[in-house]
């Protein structure tokens, strides 16, 4: 795939995680998965370069934004954002075991920020298991469709 291709891909991808996320579409048992962060997790896996990963925190950032300015969510989301991108570079080769601690981090340090308390619930359970679930699906297709994981190991 062409890098322009690629490029114009990953932002149909993530306009349309932005449009899942918001509108509800994955919410069970009215726990809605945390797609946007699962997608910068698994996604800082797959992009080289700091300036296109930080590129793509503050674009998926700005269109996921629903209040003008800089809110909690947006700090949040940026810090763990900044996280995975921190895992992968000091600890972690792209792995289906690795997404999913990078995950788990991840959506702790989001509710750090936010919401502390919500931690302690059954819901952020309940989330944390469906962004798992949904990190695992979507950490396998990017490897499926970019054949990422086969020429690292082959390296």
């Amino acid at each position: 795939m062409s890098d322009k291709l690629s490029k114009t891909v990953l932002i149909i991808f993530l306009l349309a995680v932005v449009a899942v996320q918001s509108s509800g579409f994955l919410s069970i048992f009215n726990v809605k998965i945390n797609l946007i962060l699962v997608s910068i997790v698994s996604l800082s896996f797959f992009i080289e370069g700091l300036g296109s990963y930080l590129l793509l925190l503050v674009f998926i950032s700005l269109i996921a934004s629903v209040e003008p300015g800089i809110n909690k969510e947006l700090i949040a989301l940026f810090a763990a954002g900044l996280f995975a991108l921190f895992l992968k570079r000091k600890f972690f080769s792209p792995s289906l075991a690795t997404n999913a601690i990078s995950i788990l981090l991840c959506t702790f340090i989001f509710y750090l920020i936010i919401s502390p308390s919500f931690i302690a619930t059954t819901v952020f359970l309940m989330e944390l298991g469906l962004n798992e679930l949904a990190g695992a699906a979507l950490f396998l297709a990017i490897v499926r469709l970019t054949g990422e994981n086969s020429q690292r190991r082959s390296n």
